[in-house]
């Protein structure tokens, strides 16, 4: 699967509830991140999964997709091995 960025751009009570339903749906995995921004592991583009998370139309709130191609920063153990497990080899 492929990684995503998810910033949301406004605050939303309806995007992180929606996207835990598709987590245990299995449709999606994602980490929050300390800011509320998400790595998201997801079988498919950006559009598809602004549009899986009702970011496209609004309904869910608003953000911006972004595939993530590489990484590299400093960050807990946790976040690296969530990375590495989600990463598409």
């Amino acid at each position: 699967m492929a990684i995503f960025m998810v910033v949301p751009t406004e605050p939303s009570e309806l995007l992180r509830p929606h996207m835990e339903s598709l987590q245990q749906a299995e449709k999606i995995k994602f980490q929050l991140l300390p800011r509320g921004e998400y790595f998201v592991s997801f079988k498919g583009a950006s559009q598809e999964l602004s549009d899986l998370l009702g970011i496209s139309d609004g309904t869910k709130g608003s953000g911006v997709v972004a595939s993530i191609n590489s990484y590299y920063g400093y960050a807990s153990n946790n976040l690296w091995e969530w990375l590495s497990a989600h990463w598409e080899h």
